[in-house]
C-alpha cells in the first residue's frame, strides 16, 4: 500500500515518504480463560501475553504448555501452531506477536477433560444404580433373616 501511494503522490510530491501503520484488529481469545470472546486491538504491537491478560488470565484448568495459535496467512491458508507459556523460548518466537485475525485457544488440562465425562445424566444414572442396589440389598436382608427363623 505504501508503495502505491509513492507511485500516485510521485506525480505531484518531489520524494514523498509514505508510512502504512494498522490503526486496530481484531483477534479471538477461547477456551480456558475467564472472559472468552473477541478482543479490539487499538495498538501496534500485541503480543500473546497481552491477549491472555485481557482476556482475564488462564482458569486453573487451562494448560499452559499447549496454546493453540490459528493464523490466517496471506495466502489465505490457516495454519496451527502450539505455543508453551512455560519455554522462555515464546519471546522469540514469530508468533509472539499477534495479527489480525488470529485466534488463540486455550486447551483444558487432563483434570478439565476427565471431569468432562461426569455430567448430571451420569450422576442421575449413578444414583439409580446405587439406590436399586441398596434396595435389593436390604430386601436380600430380610429374606435371610425370615429364613432364618
Amino acid at each position: 500500500l505504501a508503495s502505491l501511494l509513492v507511485k500516485k503522490i510521485s506525480a505531484q510530491v518531489e520524494d514523498p515518504y509514505v508510512k502504512v501503520v494498522l490503526v486496530n484488529f481484531r483477534i479471538n481469545v477461547m477456551g480456558e480463560v475467564n472472559r472468552p470472546g473477541s478482543i479490539d486491538v487499538n495498538r501496534e504491537r500485541y503480543s500473546i501475553l497481552d491477549a491472555l491478560a485481557d482476556a482475564g488470565d488462564l482458569t486453573q484448568y487451562g494448560e499452559r504448555d499447549n496454546i493453540l495459535l490459528v493464523r490466517e496467512e496471506n495466502d489465505g491458508t490457516k495454519t496451527f501452531h502450539h505455543l508453551n507459556l512455560n519455554d522462555s523460548e515464546l519471546l522469540s518466537s514469530p508468533y509472539f506477536y499477534l495479527q489480525q485475525n488470529d485466534v488463540v485457544c486455550v486447551n483444558p488440562n487432563k483434570i478439565r477433560k476427565d471431569n468432562s465425562k461426569y455430567n448430571q445424566n451420569n450422576a442421575f444414572k449413578l444414583s439409580v444404580v446405587s439406590a436399586v442396589t441398596g434396595a435389593c440389598s436390604v430386601i436380600a436382608s430380610l429374606i435371610i433373616a425370615l429364613v432364618i427363623r
